[in-house]
């Protein structure tokens, strides 16, 4: 009758007839990308607390069946994102990929994500059984599964292989742009059930009890047509003795009729309820039973998860050995939640977090959010600290910005934050405020965490503090305060004797000389920050020196010297699968080529920096490249092509809602039509 039930009638009456994926997002583990982990999980029947053998076992099982049937070319984009795909299921193989962070990591979970759907929706197609890709629960979606769902969307909107999108959320969710730009889509919103749809649902389920005409009238107001309400109170009534159903009061609302049920439970499965409810929405029996050797407190455990299953208040999580329950509905794991004394929850969120520290000693990098929820309920700072980091740095590390800001700020709200790890946490806050645009706000906190830096003389964090003022001062425009900023950062750069700080800041004060046109300078630092990546062995930081020493080259006309370093580069970034350094190393060397009016030999890494870009579907990336695709095109005079990238260009900024530019790339293509 609501959302959910309507959905599984719609799978249960078309199961034979289509292929179903399942993902849903979640408010009590909002790991980043969890909603498509989710998808994973529920596809390869793979939940979080089995040990890391028993999903490898599964993984692998799983692709030698998805295999089966495919053809080479196929079978190989399967090997390929294997260990992308282990990676979001908690499975850690070595690839060089994950050595990545921020859009270059997000980028390849991406598209392994979307290889991995794609192949499916080919082999559903192939047996006549179209994929429908089931999403729940999108208001709680963070913002790499946002990112990440953009992309599939923007990949499969062309009907190519034909997929079925079911969205389901709250009625306050508001549609991304992406989602209502569809070309061809439908939304449900659920009404309130009528009246004498209650009423029927009510007599069918009281009958031969006899009840009292005006207290289904008064169920009937109250309920306000919610479905759950409705079901809540048939439950709530078959629970009552025959001798109570003529003379009881009906609650006034949702929230009390579940703890009137609630408290006709028998003391053992309301306690349990309670303890699982400090858990989660989804809860592992095993961290239950914990619980209960530390209380003190011996309870059947299975019996009394057996009843609470009878009451419908939980569920067993089929297909993973029953060792893993969840609550039938949220409202109900609330209530049980919020109806705790402040201080038992304390204790019961201390121990839910030593159950997984002693349970998963080998893994709590998969359990930083929950151990980072636990403690910080639990009022233990040292633990709340370390795993709030943790967690921090894992959501920031794969560009869930808006996650990582939350956790850094309740990190910040711990008053015995010590001084300079204070610092550290604000000066991460403002790197992803940066990252995000909002670098006005950014700029005066970093010369607040500067002066108190000098202060305490912490001199990483003054290195970190005047970089960020360098970069923040080079994008305005002010160059004078650049250099002074990113001089001072590479003096304490070397002063600390860090190679990766002065391989950072080296680089950084090279393309201050490069803006500057004092390009023996500029090349100078370079191969100094070039030199030292390559003794760190930071090979993203080889190919953007490579890049930059191209740059460098070129503005003097050395296009050898440049082809040359732009030809590294690109080796480098293909060894080592960085694909934002390939698109740029691509259409470096296509440029060279233009500027030496070689168009013809510039098309093919212009086409292939386009191909990769798409991959990644990196708007400013596909514009530059379909932008000198244009102009090559132009001057081998091929008007046609080169109207039609033009067009393409004028395309993506409508869909951007870039209008200025759009007006300017419809200026473009009247001029090259009348030329």
């Amino acid at each position: 009758m609501g959302k959910t039930r309507l959905v599984y009638e719609f799978e249960l009456a078309n199961a034979n007839r289509a292929i179903f994926l399942h993902g849903a997002c979640s408010a009590i583990s909002p790991a980043p990308l969890n909603l498509f982990s989710s998808v994973l999980e529920s596809y390869l029947k793979i939940q979080m607390n089995e040990v890391t053998e028993l999903k490898l076992k599964k993984l692998n099982a799983a692709f030698l069946q998805l295999e089966t049937g495919m053809d080479e070319e196929a079978r190989q984009e399967m090997q390929d994102i294997k260990n992308l795909i282990a990676f979001l299921l908690e499975i850690k193989l070595a690839d060089p990929r994950l050595k990545q962070s921020g859009t270059d990591l997000l980028n390849h979970l991406s598209m392994a994500i979307e290889t991995f759907v794609r192949l499916i929706a080919i082999k559903a197609q192939s047996s006549a059984k179209p994929l429908v890709l089931i999403l729940d629960d999108l208001h709680w979606m963070d913002e790499a599964s946002s990112r990440v769902l953009e992309n599939l969307i923007h990949k499969f909107s062309g009907g190519k292989p034909i997929i079925l999108w079911v969205f389901m959320s709250r009625m306050e969710f508001k549609l991304p742009q992406y989602m209502s730009k569809l070309s061809s889509s439908s939304q449900i919103k659920l009404k309130p059930l009528e009246q004498q749809d209650i009423k029927t649902l009510l007599n069918n389920f009281t009958t031969g009890l006899n009840l009292p005409e005006d207290t289904i009238d008064k169920v009937i107001m109250l309920s306000e047509g919610n479905p759950f309400f409705l079901e809540e109170w048939c439950n709530y009534i078959e629970s009552l003795p025959e001798a109570e159903l003529h003379d009881f009061p009906v609650p006034a609302n949702l929230y009390t009729l579940i703890i009137t049920r609630l408290d006709r439970l028998p003391v053992a499965l309301r306690m349990l309820l309670h303890r699982a409810s400090v858990i989660g929405q989804n809860f592992f029996v095993e961290i239950l039973r914990f619980i209960e050797s530390r209380l003190h407190e011996p309870i059947d455990i299975d019996a009394t998860l057996n009843g609470l299953e009878e009451q419908s208040l939980i569920f067993r999580m089929l297909g993973f050995d029953y060792s893993t329950y969840f609550f039938k509905h949220i409202t109900t794991r609330e209530v049980a939640y919020q109806t705790l004394l402040v201080e038992n929850r304390k204790v019961l969120h201390k121990l839910c977090g030593e159950a997984i520290e002693q349970l998963f000693p080998d893994r709590l990098e998969e359990f930083n959010f929950a151990l980072a929820e636990h403690f910080t309920k639990a009022e233990i700072p040292d633990k709340a600290l370390l795993y709030l980091e943790r967690a921090a740095r894992a959501a920031a590390n794969i560009y869930n910005n808006a996650q990582a800001l939350e956790l850094y700020y309740k990190m910040l709200s711990f008053p015995g934050l010590e001084a300079t790890k204070r610092l550290d946490t604000r000066i991460r806050i403002a790197d992803i405020q940066w990252l995000t645009g909002e670098w006005k706000q950014a700029v005066p906190e970093v010369q607040s965490i500067l002066a108190a830096a000098e202060q305490l003389e912490a001199k990483h964090i003054c290195f970190n503090a005047h970089r960020f003022l360098g970069i923040g001062a080079f994008y305005m425009q002010d160059l004078e305060a650049a250099k002074q900023e990113l001089s001072k950062a590479k003096a304490l750069a070397d002063e600390l004797a860090d190679p990766l700080l002065s391989c950072i800041a080296s680089g950084n004060l090279s393309n201050w000389y490069f803006q500057k046109q004092d390009f023996g300078m500029a090349k100078a630092l370079q191969l100094e920050s070039l030199q030292l990546a390559k003794e760190l062995n930071e090979t993203q930081r080889q190919a953007k020196s490579l890049s930059n020493l191209g740059m460098i080259a070129l503005q003097q006309k050395g296009y050898t010297e440049a082809e040359q370093y732009f030809m590294n580069s690109l080796t480098i970034a293909e060894a080592n699968r960085l694909l934002k350094e390939k698109s740029i190393a691509l259409g470096n060397l296509g440029f060279v080529k233009m500027m030496q009016d070689d168009h013809k030999s510039a098309l093919p890494f212009l086409q292939a920096k386009l191909d990769i870009a798409e991959k990644m579907n990196d708007y400013l990336e596909i514009i530059k490249a379909l932008g000198n695709l244009s102009t090559a095109n132009h001057a081998l005079s091929n008007l046609p092509l080169a109207l039609q990238y033009l067009e393409r260009i004028h395309a993506l900024k409508l869909h951007k809602g870039d209008n200025d530019g759009a007006e300017q790339t419809a200026k473009d293509i009247k001029k090259l039509k009348d030329s």
